[in-house]
């Protein structure tokens, strides 16, 4: 259950059926040689965990080293809104009226996986090998055939052989150098997760 609350948070309530590999692999895109200060992009994210499939919709922005922002959401209504800084998390959950604010350690003691600003990015926008040894996880990105001169993936498949689960996320609308929201508004009446 502790995965669940990873993807809850990571694409959240991160939500694969369709998702047929077969062979897990680490295939990681080669380290990236652009530099860019923005990527946006919206994403088809499927869950699939001892098999019952959930779908959901994901935008996610990054500003280089500085802020995630992604927005959750099923047939328009927004089941949950990350905005991540290397210092802080701040996660709010419509469908729970939860919120939680602080460091990271929090998601790496529920998790138990180390995580960080660095890891996240480095997993959302396919750029850096991962370090997860201790996390028996296989990646395999797919790189976008229409983007030749910033190789990006059009689809990610994650599977956690130990829980059963997979995870598919298909990426749409790529944007390059494009600033995006960032922000994220708590209301009062959300509670704060302990």
């Amino acid at each position: 259950m502790r995965y669940s609350l990873f993807f809850s948070f990571i694409f959240m309530t991160l939500t694969c059926s369709l998702f047929a590999q077969e062979e897990a692999d680490t295939t990681i895109l080669d380290t990236l040689e652009w530099e860019y200060d923005w990527v946006s992009y919206q994403s088809k994210v499927n869950l699939d965990f001892n098999n019952q499939t959930q779908t959901v919709n994901a935008f996610f922005v990054n500003r280089k080293d500085s802020i995630i922002y992604i927005n959750i959401n099923k047939m328009g209504f927004e089941l949950v809104r990350i905005v991540l800084t290397p210092e802080q998390v701040r996660y709010a959950n419509s469908i729970k009226n939860e919120f939680y604010e602080g460091d990271y350690d929090f998601l790496s003691e529920k998790l138990g996986v180390p995580l960080d600003f660095e890891i996240v990015q480095s997993l959302l926008t396919g750029t850096e090998p991962l370090e997860l040894a201790d996390f028996p996880v296989f990646i395999k990105y797919t790189p976008e055939p229409s983007v030749v001169e910033k190789r990006f993936f059009s689809l990610m498949n994650v599977e956690f052989p130990f829980e059963n689960m997979k995870l598919q996320m298909e990426v749409k609308n790529l944007k390059w150098n494009v600033p995006g929201p960032t922000s994220l508004k708590i209301p009062e009446k959300y509670k704060s997760i302990e």
